[in-house]
């Protein structure tokens, strides 16, 4: 197993495709709210309009450093999961050299047999079958 899954993709691609969104959704509001600007400083005057534009801007910075952080957790989830895989990958390859240890010779394990006798399957194998989280 390497790099990202279907799944992981499939997020990853769903993601990307929210963020463009975001981004041409925010560039058509910006349009919008510059025309209205100009009509709103005809009304009210440019002063009061300085204050909202700077409400705006800070408004903007805030969440410019939301979708950095945003983006930052993400790129440490990417990493998180890839050690994870990594990890994985050094647990199986583990279970299969146990496994390639103790195989069933004449009936009875051919690794266990060397230290005591053992019936196949041995104790080794019975719990590398079992299935659910350690007891």
């Amino acid at each position: 197993m390497s790099g990202y899954g279907p799944d992981e993709w499939a997020e990853r691609e769903r993601l990307d495709h929210i963020a463009q969104q975001h981004d041409e959704d925010r560039v058509a509001k910006e349009r919008e709210l510059e025309g209205r600007l100009s009509v709103l400083e005809a009304e009210v005057g440019a002063a009061e309009v300085n204050v909202w534009r700077k409400r705006a801007e800070e408004a903007e910075a805030a969440l410019e450093a939301a979708e950095d952080l945003a983006a930052r957790q993400r790129q440490d989830d990417r990493a998180e999961l890839a050690e994870a895989e990594a990890q994985i990958r050094t647990a199986n390859a583990a279970i299969a050299r146990v496994r390639a240890l103790h195989v069933n010779e004449y009936g009875s394990c051919a690794e266990c047999t060397s230290v005591h006798s053992a019936l196949w399957p041995c104790p080794t194998i019975v719990t590398l079958d079992q299935s659910g989280e350690p007891s």
